[in-house]
């Protein structure tokens, strides 16, 4: 009885976790959406990068400074 009543909760347990697996997989939003959107206007990645970059190497000074 314990067996089968284990057995149960078991497969129970396995179609509940790839139901929303499932879920998941088909609700998920689009990752580049939001970068499609941003195509569309004058976006300069390049520029982006740059600035970026800027901005690591200024907290990779700061860090330096500070010890």
């Amino acid at each position: 009885m314990l067996k089968k009543t284990l057995k149960t909760l078991i497969v129970l347990a396995v179609i509940g976790i790839v139901v929303y697996k499932a879920y998941e997989y088909f609700t998920r939003d689009d990752k580049y959406e939001e970068f499609d959107d941003n195509v569309d206007g004058e976006y300069d990645l390049e520029a982006e990068a740059e600035e970026s970059l800027a901005d690591k190497i200024k907290s990779a000074a700061k860090k330096v400074v500070k010890r």
